[in-house]
């Protein structure tokens, strides 16, 4: 991936950044041809994959950022609270009005 994004200029063009020097492009990979990549490949699925879209060195499709995640608990909390404010604010209403139909 990191060798893709280094070749491919259209994305740094795309984004108003410059290309790197050639220099340092030699560099980088070189320096990422002489890693060692001994291991488990990780694989990505593109469409879900029961039973072994779950496995150790697999990126779900249904993997959520923990930005996503964190906005979707944050907006049904916010949707919880604006719930009970807006009943809180209705008793408010009712116990004002039986205070003025009193007198």
């Amino acid at each position: 991936l990191i060798k893709l994004i280094l070749m491919d200029n259209s994305l740094v063009e795309k984004y108003g950044f410059s290309p790197i020097p050639k220099q340092m492009y030699d560099y980088n990979m070189l320096t990422l041809n002489s890693l060692i990549t001994t291991g488990t490949p990780f694989t990505f699925e593109t469409s879900t994959d029961k039973g072994d879209g779950a496995g150790p060195y697999v990126i779900s499709l249904k993997r959520r950022s923990y930005f996503e995640y964190r906005t979707t608990t944050d907006q049904s909390a916010i949707e919880s609270l604006q719930s009970e404010t807006a009943a809180i604010q209705g008793q408010q209403v009712t116990s004002n009005e039986e205070i003025l139909s009193a007198f």
